[in-house]
């Protein structure tokens, strides 16, 4: 019995819309890498009210294992000594560390904030609390810091952390 000839194909590579896609996208993840659309990034965050002025440096963008670092700094924009000078913490915030070391420690912790008391500030004077945090699970983080005393309006800003795996 004789063979009989192999039917013909083509010898075009053929992919359906979505291999395309899946093939786009696993090409770009070690691009983006290399870009450093994934590496940790800091930001500086700042505002003002007519006796106190609030800046945050915080992470905005992290890593599931490595510990991050804020420091905050307040400063009496008066020409007044501000009396008990007081910043909170959304717990909203907070709550997705696991590791929360505050220095100076915080003296009253609610289930909606955690404030640390700076006391009372003279004209000029600037404090600082500087934090060290690690993130307890991936995904996106946000959460207000107030700086308020106990006459006039206070400042806050509001932090966002996106925590990547």
């Amino acid at each position: 019995m004789p063979l009989q000839e192999p039917p013909r194909t083509s010898k075009r590579l053929r992919f359906s819309r979505l291999q395309l896609v899946g093939m786009i996208a696993m090409a770009a993840v070690p691009i983006l890498a290399m870009a450093g659309v994934f590496s940790p990034r800091s930001s500086t965050l700042a505002a003002r009210s007519d006796a106190i002025e609030i800046e945050v440096k915080y992470s905005n963008r992290a890593r599931l294992s490595l510990a991050l670092a804020m420091d905050l700094k307040v400063t009496n924009v008066s020409a007044e000594t501000i009396d008990d000078v007081r910043v909170s913490f959304d717990e909203s915030y907070l709550s997705a560390f696991t590791s929360v070391s505050m220095t100076p420690s915080p003296e009253t912790v609610t289930p909606d904030a955690t404030v640390v008391h700076l006391g009372d500030m003279g004209a000029g004077e600037a404090k600082a609390i500087n934090i060290e945090l690690k993130p307890a699970s991936p995904w996106h983080r946000q959460g207000k810091v107030r700086a308020s005393a106990e006459r006039g309006p206070g400042a806050e800003v509001t932090l966002s952390t996106w925590v990547l795996p």
